[in-house]
């Protein structure tokens, strides 16, 4: 098996270059683990070997973004409260008030967007 000149411990299989420095190369590491490395971008002109186990570019999540902002608030700082976002809907903000005395800022509300997603071009 050749080895890569500069370095005896590469066992290079295939390399192409030219005068400005290297295309691609392929080698057999020690653990006998195959490496094809490309230096640059590999652009494929038939995608006939893509099977079911590769997603589309229209395929998935192609967008996320967040609809009509709303808020919540339990009407008063001195109370315990808990809120959950509905379903479909997700936290963009809290409103916090600063109490000045050396203790815990207050929660004063949260502000919640429904989550508009395209799937699948829908």
């Amino acid at each position: 098996m050749p080895v890569h000149l500069s370095n005896p411990s590469r066992p290079v299989v295939a390399e192409l270059g030219d005068d400005s420095g290297w295309h691609f190369f392929s080698q057999r590491n020690p653990d006998n683990s195959i490496v094809f490395t490309v230096n640059g971008q590999v652009i494929p002109l038939n995608y006939g070997n893509f099977d079911a186990r590769y997603k589309y570019r229209t395929e998935g999540v192609q967008d996320v973004r967040y609809g009509h902002e709303m808020y919540y608030s339990p009407g008063s700082n001195t109370v315990s409260w808990r809120f959950c976002a509905p379903s479909g809907h997700g936290l963009s903000g809290m409103a916090i008030s600063d109490t000045g005395r050396n203790s815990a800022d207050n929660v004063d509300g949260v502000y919640y967007r429904p989550l508009q997603k395209l799937i699948n071009g829908t």
